[in-house]
């Protein structure tokens, strides 16, 4: 079985391919909470790094999930009074990337 990971908060939090609603609820209650602290912060590093969700795996499901999120995030955010376009979904191609640095 394939997982999208995904990278929360400056940690790694690796997924499952989304098989239930379970597992989406989880992810969503996760995403809401940073949009949540985010939008609660000054301008920041810390609250950059809330506003950042990194998809390593660009396969069909990194892609379609980072679609997913790319639509919802921005107007999830700006529903708590943030700024759309703070939020960014990264696509990370090579998990070799992150542990490299570059």
């Amino acid at each position: 079985m394939s997982t999208v990971t995904l990278v929360l908060k400056g940690r790694r939090n690796i997924l499952s391919l989304l098989r239930n609603g379970q597992d989406a609820e989880a992810l969503e209650r996760q995403l809401r909470e940073c949009l949540q602290r985010a939008s609660q912060m000054e301008p920041s590093e810390e609250r950059d790094t809330l506003l950042t969700v990194g998809i390593i795996g660009a396969g069909s499901s990194g892609i379609e999930l980072a679609a997913t999120l790319a639509d919802l995030l921005p107007s999830w955010y700006a529903n708590l009074g943030g700024d759309p376009q703070a939020v960014r979904v990264v696509v990370v191609l090579q998990p070799e990337i992150l542990a490299t640095g570059g």
